[in-house]
């Protein structure tokens, strides 16, 4: 088993703070994560196509998925539910949020 060194383990948790905070800021504004900005989509309210909120982009749907990492059977499913007829994945739906095409929308 590998030896983590307390500045090892500081420099990834420092990382992966700014990592949060950068994603953060991007879904807060634009509803986007690099990512998504990069292939030109975002996440949207399913109600009313705008940026969703804060707490519910980052804490609910983000950081959900960053949970089910921990657990990969549920993180296959909720990957793969994106196949059935809503054609959208598990965090999706709790957290009432789709993701659409960013060209034809202006907040």
């Amino acid at each position: 088993m590998p030896e983590f060194s307390v500045a090892s383990i500081l420099i990834w948790l420092i990382a992966i703070g700014i990592t949060f905070v950068c994603q953060g800021y991007l879904l807060a504004k634009y509803g986007q994560t690099l990512g998504k900005r990069l292939l030109r989509i975002k996440i949207a309210n399913e109600r009313n196509y705008q940026t969703p909120a804060f707490s519910r982009s980052f804490f609910v749907r983000e950081c959900g998925m960053y949970a089910l990492q921990w657990i990969q059977p549920l993180m296959l499913v909720d990957l793969l539910w994106i196949f059935g007829e809503s054609r959208k994945c598990l965090h999706d739906i709790w957290s009432r949020t789709i993701v659409i095409d960013a060209i034809e929308t202006k907040d």
